[in-house]
């Protein structure tokens, strides 16, 4: 057995940190690289397009990213599970995933399509749009199936190859199409670039690990999907919970908004890569410790949520205090008092995120799904419902207000049923301290800020408040410094 079929195989109760840390700062990083060259895609558009007509495009993205969720219909999930737990080879799961997903790419292309040009008849640039980015579903239907193959192995570096190199494309797509003047068309395809680029290089690196070929077993199949079926519907409810916003914004509002929402939309969940490359690259191992036993997995999700706590507390704060310069940097004047209020409250969302995503994947792997479409399902009510009443009359800020209360809600909700199915003990004492220290530093900023963009003080004195403040009070101690350094050192020497 080689060495690539040695790490796919069979499940293992031993939890290899090394592993996971390489993974995730693998994948980080190249996340991080990406979300760089994201920056610089987001300037391009705005720039050229304008506010308005980048609200088009944002229409068209969200809308099409309505059918997201049916690219997978919960197979990646189930295929993880059952080959983590030994239920099955890698390649034959692999196989089945891939014959369901060439089956289906095509009548979802065309059901997306349909539906754009049928609820936004009369605005023909955004009906063109919807079917040249909801093209992108026909490659990441296929390129999807490839993900487990590199979680089960914990190699995720061609995943971080694939998404850079698709960034780097569209920048070369969107340079091209300011050069020659060609207008908002070229950006609808631009869209679908980094998908293709994705799905290619993953099939390419795939071949190395072993022999992934469509299996139509009917049988099988159906079995896969029955199984799948639960994280198909959590991942369709969340899909349409992240983007009702902007889909209500387009037809309840004017392009001005819905542009705005965008930019800010963009620039704080850009960063949502982060918990989900985390959870990703330990889901296999909150599998495994959940089968070893409840304080193993306990002790393991306590954790991964401190872990996510301690990133998402500077996302919220930091993206409070630098959004009007951020948002600087890409929005016409008169656009960013608007684009700012929406992006504050996005990047509070996003931090709730962070803690959303590791929870959730946490009562999956200890079997609780089903509880999760139902609270799912009510945070979508929820988020429609606060969407209906407030975008129509508070804009951008209204669909971010809605977006923030609702992740409360569901973390709210989602920590108590952890707590009462496995035991798990909230990290209060520890996220309390997180939160203290944010709410000195922001103090610190709201008394010398004087209103305004670029105020180069009051976030000096941000920063220095909050970094101390992290280093005193204890979420970030000196000797976790030193011991992350240390693990990085060695994992550096044995490589």
């Amino acid at each position: 057995m080689g060495a690539d079929e040695t790490e796919l195989a069979g499940p293992s109760d031993a939890v290899d940190h090394g592993r996971l840390a390489r993974g995730f700062s693998i994948q980080l990083v190249g996340r991080l690289a990406s979300l760089l060259l994201s920056v610089v895609s987001i300037a391009i558009t705005v720039r050229y397009l304008g506010v308005d007509r980048y609200g088009v495009l944002t229409a068209a993205v969200v809308f099409s990213g309505l059918f997201d969720a049916f690219s997978d219909i919960g197979l990646n999930a189930a295929t993880v599970r059952r080959a983590a737990a030994g239920r099955g080879t890698v390649e034959h799961l692999i196989g089945l995933n891939l014959g369901t997903s060439v089956i289906y790419a095509v009548p979802l292309w065309v059901i997306t399509s349909v539906a754009g040009v049928l609820v936004y008849d009369g605005r023909s640039q955004l009906q063109l749009g919807v079917v040249i980015v909801a093209s992108s579903l026909l490659f990441r239907a296929v390129g999807t199936s490839y993900a487990p193959i590199f979680e089960l192995a914990s190699r995720f570096g061609p995943v971080a190859l694939s998404d850079f190199a698709g960034r780097v494309l569209s920048i070369a797509m969107m340079i091209v199409a300011v050069r020659l003047d060609l207008g908002l068309v070229p950006f609808f395809v631009v869209q679908v670039a980094p998908t293709v680029v994705t799905t290619a290089v993953q099939m390419i690196a795939s071949r190395s690990m072993g022999r992934f070929r469509p299996v139509f077993d009917r049988a099988q199949i159906l079995d896969l999907v029955r199984e799948g079926a639960p994280f198909a519907v959590i991942a369709l409810i969340a899909v349409v919970y992240y983007r009702a916003d902007g889909v209500a914004l387009s037809l309840l509002s004017n392009d001005t908004e819905v542009g705005s929402y965008g930019l800010g939309y963009r620039m704080a969940t850009t960063l949502s890569v982060v918990p989900t490359v985390f959870a990703a690259t330990i889901f296999p191992s909150l599998i495994r410790t959940h089968v070893t036993g409840r304080d193993a997995f306990n002790g393991f999700a306590t954790r991964a949520v401190e872990f996510m706590n301690l990133l998402a507390v500077p996302v919220a704060t930091f993206g409070i205090v630098l959004a009007a310069d951020f948002v600087a940097l890409f929005a016409s004047h008169s656009a960013v008092p608007i684009a700012t209020v929406a992006a504050r409250y996005l990047f509070v969302a996003t931090a709730l995120g962070f803690t959303n995503t590791i929870v959730a994947h946490c009562l999956m792997a200890a079997h609780d799904q089903r509880f999760l479409v139902w609270l799912s399902l009510l945070s979508l009510v929820v988020n429609i419902g606060l969407n209906i009443g407030l975008d129509a009359h508070y804009g951008a800020a209204g669909a971010g207000a809605a977006l923030v209360a609702t992740e409360v809600l569901s973390v709210a909700l989602a920590f108590a049923r952890l707590r009462h199915v496995t035991g798990f003990a909230v990290p209060w004492a520890y996220s309390g301290r997180l939160l203290v220290v944010a709410g000195i530093a922001l103090t610190g900023w709201a008394l010398t800020r004087n209103g305004g963009e670029g105020d180069v003080v009051a976030i000096a004195v941000f920063t220095a408040v909050f970094a101390a403040g992290m280093v005193v009070a204890g979420p970030l101690r000196p000797s976790q410094v030193r011991a992350m350094l240390g693990l990085l050192r060695r994992r550096s020497e044995s490589a």
